[in-house]
């Protein structure tokens, strides 16, 4: 099968989006249905030797189209292949993740370590959208990056864009005040070179942090009406959600403020991930939960 028809059949048979003559809402239609789809998971990832953690073009198509998603370097590289073969002018920008979560480590990050999408004449000439499926938090359309800011309130996560300094940046506000924190920051000159060239020092830079690579982190973003998330109470197919496995536990929330939550104790972390995260390959679980036991013995002596 040939490359455009081959991205064809993966958005229509496996994402399950309908294709539309409006290319802008095609395209968010995508993206959404990817954040349900492809989970934003550091299994694959941080079972490698880190030398081996940078992928390979061919890794990332197959982790796209078996569903195992991965992480930004991943997710998103894979999606602009899938762009590209449906003809959408498209480019990386390279980033840089601000504060991640978990991390205590301030010190300046280089660019490169993240990575986003540059869209180009979506709506008419000249205009330029930003898409970012790599970061484990909700942006489910194409962000237009030429009438910013832009506000968005996607599952439980209010975020907005901005441009700052020759800058793009992402901020997402604090829950409980008026504060923005500062995420995200993008460049704005398009990259024509090969990620591995662009991103490969940088991404492997960061698959070494702990906060990246040495627990469990797994998320994906149910759409309305999806029939996969089995065993949660209450469960109410009118809303959006966002579904979370990190370390030892799993969090179930959606859009009305709905929130389920259980402990996930080591040992249950494969079945765990059979029933949630189903296109995670379930010998790459296991190997998961062999580091952490033997991590774990270590730090016994």
């Amino acid at each position: 099968m040939d490359p455009v028809a081959a991205a064809k059949a993966f958005v229509k048979d496996t994402l399950s989006v309908e294709f539309v003559q409006d290319k802008s809402d095609l395209l968010n239609k995508i993206v959404r249905a990817f954040f349900e789809k492809v989970p934003f998971q550091n299994i694959s990832t941080s079972i490698l030797p880190p030398e081996q953690r940078f992928p390979t073009e061919q890794v990332v198509i197959e982790n796209g189209i078996s569903l195992k998603g991965g992480l930004n370097i991943h997710n998103n590289w894979f999606l602009k292949i899938l762009l590209e073969a449906l003809s959408y002018k498209v480019d990386f920008v390279a980033a840089s993740i601000a504060h991640p979560p978990k991390s205590n480590n301030k010190r300046p990050r280089r660019f490169g370590n993240h990575c986003a999408i540059l869209v180009r004449d979506l709506g008419k000439l000249g205009d330029l959208h930003l898409v970012d499926v790599g970061s484990g938090y909700p942006v489910f359309k194409a962000v237009p990056l030429d009438h910013l800011p832009y506000t968005a309130t996607d599952v439980t996560l209010t975020y907005r864009f901005i441009e700052e300094c020759g800058q793009w940046h992402s901020e997402h506000k604090d829950a409980d005040s008026d504060t923005w924190t500062r995420f995200a920051t993008y460049d704005k000159v398009a990259l024509q070179t090969s990620p591995a060239e662009a991103f490969k020092g940088p991404v492997e830079e960061l698959f070494q942090e702990d906060w990246l690579v040495a627990g469990v982190t797994a998320v994906r973003y149910p759409q309305p009406g999806s029939s996969a998330i089995p065993d949660v109470p209450d469960f109410n197919r009118d809303y959006d959600y966002v579904l979370r496995v990190v370390d030892d536990k799993i969090t179930f929330r959606n859009s009305s403020g709905y929130t389920w939550e259980e402990p996930v104790p080591e040992d249950q972390l494969v079945p765990v991930f059979q029933t949630y995260f189903p296109t995670v390959p379930k010998d790459q679980v296991q190997r998961k939960v062999q580091i952490l036991s033997e991590e774990a013995a270590k730090r016994k002596y």
